[in-house]
This record gives structure tokens, C-alpha cells and sequence, in this order.
């Protein structure tokens, strides 16, 4: 087992080697927009998203879409945005590139703090949880129609949470 020093130590190395890997995973992105721009192909998004385990990839899909010229299908495929391409004004893929690079790197500088990961709503936990105490309670008040309601409205609150970040995505 490490001692306390070693993993200070330890940890200290993963947090520059993780920077390295940001401003790495950072440069590559903008090259796939420029290359994206001057050659009319989405040529290396998918390998970047499957090489990239444990990166934010909802994070890095929006940067795309914003900067990249790059959409999604519903199973993740990319594809250039021809309106989105067609619309910029730059003189290259390369001038391209500079410009973003000049940018800050919004898909990790917005990235989920600890403290907010923390505080995340699991539904299907929070769910579980009252299936076990249903389970174990002598006798519960039983209102079906409130019950299925209560479903209901849950349901209708999930639908909205997911279109939410669909579209925070987009």
C-alpha cells in the first residue's frame, strides 16, 4: 500500500498527466474541424470518442457540433453538417485550427465539478429504494390512481430531463 507521501505523489502525477491529456484530446478536436472544413469529411470522430474512455463525451459531442461542423445520428455516427460548414467564413482548415485553438476549451473548462457529481439524482436508485420499503412496511396507504399519477409525472419529468440534455448535447 502507498503511504500518504506516494500518494500525494501519485495523484499529483495523475492530475498532470490528465491536463497533458485534455490539451492533447483539445488539439486533435481542432484539427478534426479543420479537417472537417477543408475536406468535407468526419474522419477520425469516432475513433477520438472510442479511444477517449472516461472523457465527458456528451461534453466533447456538443464541442463538436458547435465548433466542428460535425452531427450526430441517434447511434452516435458522425457526419459533416453541410449548413453548419457552408455557413463559416474561414480561408482554410488550417486558419481553422489556429482560431480554435486560440479558444478556450469549453468541453473541459464546463466539465462537471465533484461537488455537483455528488449531489446527481439517481431516479433508479431513488426508485429502488421505495420498492424495499414497500417490501418491508407492514401495511402501506394505498391510493392507486394517486400512485399511478405519481408514475406518471415521473415519468413525464424524466422525458424532460432526457429532451433537456439532448438538446444541451445538440
Amino acid at each position: 500500500m502507498l503511504n500518504s507521501k506516494e500518494l500525494t505523489r501519485a495523484i499529483q502525477s495523475i492530475t498532470r498527466r490528465t491536463k497533458t491529456l485534455r490539451k492533447d484530446i483539445h488539439v486533435v478536436l481542432c484539427n478534426i474541424a479543420g479537417h472537417v472544413y477543408e475536406h468535407n469529411q468526419a474522419i477520425g470522430v469516432k475513433a477520438l470518442l472510442n479511444g477517449t474512455k472516461g472523457a465527458d463525451k456528451v461534453a466533447i459531442m456538443a464541442w463538436l457540433k458547435e465548433n466542428a461542423f460535425i452531427k450526430f445520428d441517434n447511434n452516435g455516427f458522425a457526419e459533416v453538417n453541410k449548413s453548419a460548414r457552408k455557413n463559416a467564413d474561414f480561408e482554410s482548415g488550417a486558419e481553422l485550427v489556429e482560431y480554435l485553438l486560440e479558444q478556450a476549451p469549453k468541453w473541459y473548462d464546463d466539465a462537471i465539478t465533484t461537488e455537483k457529481a455528488a449531489k446527481l439524482l439517481d431516479p433508479a436508485a431513488r426508485i429502488e429504494a421505495l420498492a424495499k420499503q414497500v417490501e418491508k412496511a407492514d401495511d402501506i396507504a394505498l391510493n392507486l390512481r394517486a400512485v399511478e399519477d405519481a408514475i406518471q409525472h415521473l415519468a413525464e419529468a424524466i422525458k424532460v430531463k432526457r429532451q433537456l440534455k439532448a438538446v444541451i448535447a445538440a
